[in-house]
């Protein structure tokens, strides 16, 4: 249940839009409103991520690109053994986390 000022009657019985009740009341509205879009945005994003997640098959990449691969500890050998055998050459390892 959300909370809902009770109505106070306005000095002259309407909302004129200059005196400080009338923009105190604009501004908590406005505020109250841009909470909630907020609020839904970040739902949006969220849910759109975790179905992105689920439905994504992990390993999966474009044509011509290797796919992602998880690490364990004979593919880090297998990954050290391939980095050290390129001495030659400029290496890079990117090293990403989900959290």
């Amino acid at each position: 249940m959300l909370y809902t000022e009770p109505p106070v009657l306005h000095p002259q019985n309407s909302t004129c839009g200059v005196c400080s009740y009338c923009r105190k009341r604009h501004k908590r509205q406005w505020k109250r409103r841009l909470r909630q879009w907020l609020i839904l945005g970040a739902l949006a994003i969220l849910l759109f991520l975790g179905i992105n997640g689920v439905f994504s098959p992990k390993g999966h990449a474009p044509p011509g690109q290797p796919a992602f691969v998880e690490l364990d500890a004979t593919k880090m050998d297998d990954l050290r053994q391939a980095f050290n055998a390129a001495d030659n050459q400029v290496r890079i390892v990117l090293w990403a986390a989900p959290t």
